[in-house]
């Protein structure tokens, strides 16, 4: 996915408006960035595996050192990872669907922001020449 920039070809020349443009740009491109991040995807499998890593190592020492309570800690181990992986796997299924529909919803607002002021926009620059320009109040 391409994020979404503001460029000269936007301009209207009516400073006030491409200055709100350029923020709709930011904002659009701003939410496809978050669309392309995986850091809580990372996060998460680092965290299952580090702690996959260390149940290991721990199960290992336990082991060999004949802890009397192994198999109930081993099952603490085991449900706690199978939570997880499950956790995991639900979170990536719902990222996936958010993605897709964001994606969706970021090239919607993109194509329908360069259409409209590509278009509409345009058509009342030369009306506006001659008029005031008030400021924003926002």
């Amino acid at each position: 996915m391409e994020i979404t920039k503001w460029d000269q070809r936007f301009s209207l020349g009516i400073d006030q408006i491409d200055e709100q443009h350029k923020r709709l740009f930011e904002l659009i491109g701003n939410l496809e960035q978050v669309l392309m991040d995986l850091s809580l995807r990372k996060a998460l499998n680092d965290l299952i595996e580090y702690t996959e890593t260390h149940f290991s190592y721990e199960q290992m020492m336990l082991d060999q050192a004949g802890y009397p309570a192994f198999d109930a800690h081993l099952g603490e181990h085991e449900k706690f990872t199978g939570t997880a992986t499950q956790t995991y796997d639900q979170i990536n299924q719902d990222l996936r669907s958010i993605n897709k529909k964001g994606a969706h919803l970021a090239a919607f607002l993109r194509d329908w922001l360069t259409q409209h002021i590509m278009k509409t926009d345009k058509q009342y620059v030369d009306f506006m020449k001659d008029k005031p320009i008030p400021e924003p109040k926002f």
